[in-house]
């Protein structure tokens, strides 16, 4: 696929249909502003890269028991986006608290071509042309992610991958491919795991997401308790879905799913970024500089974010991405 170039008109309804590719972008979120904050921050910036990314499905799934009506009052700015907010069962995050809001996220039916589960605090800072081409194939299942950084285990390198053969044989689904290092463990001292994808960002094709929606929720609920709860069940539930419906699977770099440190540049060969410059997503997991939680919301956080002088190389870029969204909106939640 050819690059596609950047539309001056931010309006999804005016820009020029130059790529017939359909986006979906899904996030889970708790009712609060520094929440709705980075989501409104996620949609101002799809909006800046024009089409297809101005025109992409934004589906919100809101959890702690709230109602639409509360949701859409205290977001009237998403009026202006294609943004789609899902009260999750009350039913369900009840008995389930967040795992319930995670899985949520799997229940709209998905009509897009190339659909993406990140958390709300990732932003595109640069178009993804060359990834939505790969993953979004027509008739391929096909899945893309980082590798997670870390072990979900607490464990030393033998107990992880011990932890990895006890829990995919309890699912029947045979021994493990352990062949892949983690992202945040350019040593391998943890040793390998089987595709473990960090869920700040994870891309689906259409055929993809069709076979591995239906069985989310049953996976996440063997993975929780096949990992104690852990706070990570999610993610291995990912990987024994990678298995179990037989997907393709891409290993992405740091370029799409860019935490906000150091570790982008210092990881693996397989995994590191040379340069800002190699950055289309970032993925504010650091709370240092600046506080995620706050500088959207914060007056003074966001002040001193702006004005900070000793921000690493990945805060500067998302600081002259958010600066150059205040040209045309005002960041502040308000």
């Amino acid at each position: 696929m050819a690059p596609l170039p950047p539309q001056p008109d931010d309006s999804c309804v005016a820009s020029p249909v130059v790529n017939p590719m359909k986006l979906e972008f899904r996030l889970s979120i708790s009712p609060k502003p520094e929440f709705y904050s980075t989501v409104r921050l996620a949609a101002l910036s799809l909006r800046k890269l024009g089409a297809p990314y101005d025109c992409a499905r934004i589906v919100v799934s809101v959890g702690d028991c709230v109602d639409l009506d509360t949701i859409r009052s205290a977001n009237e700015w998403s009026e202006d986006f294609p943004v789609e907010w899902r009260s999750v069962s009350h039913e369900l995050f009840r008995k389930q608290s967040y795992l319930a809001t995670h899985n949520d996220r799997y229940f709209a039916p998905g009509g897009a071509d190339f659909i993406v589960m990140c958390d709300s605090d990732i932003c595109l800072v640069d178009r993804i042309d060359d990834l939505i081409a790969r993953v979004g194939h027509p008739d391929r299942r096909i899945i893309a992610g980082l590798q997670a950084h870390f072990s979900p285990f607490p464990f030393d390198a033998a107990g992880n991958e011990a932890a990895w053969r006890r829990i995919f044989s309890a699912t029947g689904l045979g021994e493990p491919g352990l062949v892949m290092p983690y992202s945040g463990d350019p040593a391998e001292a943890m040793e390998r795991a089987p595709a473990y994808f960090n869920y700040g960002l994870v891309a689906f094709s259409r055929e993809a997401f069709a076979a591995v929606a239906p069985l989310q929720s049953s996976y996440c609920l063997m993975a929780r308790d096949l990992t104690n709860n852990s706070f990570f069940q999610t993610q291995v539930s990912l990987s024994l879905l990678l298995v179990a419906t037989e997907c393709d699977v891409e290993s992405l770099t740091f370029a799409h799913n860019c935490s906000n440190d150091d570790l982008p540049f210092r990881a693996s060969d397989e995994f590191r970024i040379d340069s800002v410059g190699d950055i289309r997503v970032i993925h504010c997991l650091r709370d240092n500089q600046p506080d995620r939680r706050k500088f959207l919301v914060d007056p003074a956080a966001y002040a001193a974010f702006l004005s900070a002088t000793n921000l690493n190389s990945v805060n500067k870029r998302l600081r002259d991405h958010v600066v150059t969204l205040s040209r045309h909106d005002d960041l502040l939640f308000r």
